[in-house]
This record gives structure tokens, C-alpha cells and sequence, in this order.
């Protein structure tokens, strides 16, 4: 499973993230961001497009 979302990213050129509390405190959920933003700095081309589903305290 982790290899097939790590393989999506890669290919992708954009990376739609819906941002949420839960998916903030989710360990999973952080490493798929990290891996989209590590793919963001090596592809120009790529680029993050957040959605934030609820206020998100930092």
C-alpha cells in the first residue's frame, strides 16, 4: 500500500491536500505531506494545492 501512494506521488503533478485536524495529528498523514513536499522541491513542475477542511492550530 505505502508503495503505491509513494508511486502516485511521485508521478503526480500536483498534490491536492485536504487538511484537517485529524489528518494533521495522523503520523501516516504527515509522512504522505513530507513526501509531497519532498517531490514539490525536486520537480518544479509539481506543486501542493492545501485545502483546509477545518482551523488547524499550530
Amino acid at each position: 500500500k505505502s508503495e503505491k501512494i509513494l508511486e502516485a506521488i511521485e508521478k503526480s503533478r500536483r498534490c491536492i491536500l485536504l487538511l484537517s485536524a485529524d489528518y494533521i495529528s495522523n503520523e501516516w498523514c504527515r509522512f504522505e505531506y513530507l513526501i509531497a513536499q519532498h517531490e514539490t522541491c525536486i520537480k518544479v513542475k509539481q506543486r501542493i494545492i492545501p485545502i483546509m477542511l477545518d482551523d488547524i492550530d499550530k
